[in-house]
């Protein structure tokens, strides 16, 4: 808690992602946060794009298949 206020932010995040193979998705998302600044008066608002590009197998040639 800050001060007298119970919460001093909010976030909401939406997104969606898609998987091309089995080995290869990608995510991509909006995220807005409201965050109460230290005064307790002011917000600060944050907008983030979220990408993310997920990737599976790239390294198994190069460490091995696992633990044995």
């Amino acid at each position: 808690m800050t001060g007298h206020h119970a919460f001093d932010q909010n976030r909401l995040f939406l997104g969606f992602g898609r998987a091309f193979s089995d080995n290869f998705a990608l995510e991509i998302g909006y995220f807005n946060q409201l965050q109460l600044e230290k005064d307790g008066e002011h917000l600060d608002v944050n907008h983030i794009l979220q990408v993310s590009v997920l990737v599976d197998d790239v390294l198994r040639g190069v460490l091995g298949d696992g633990p044995s």
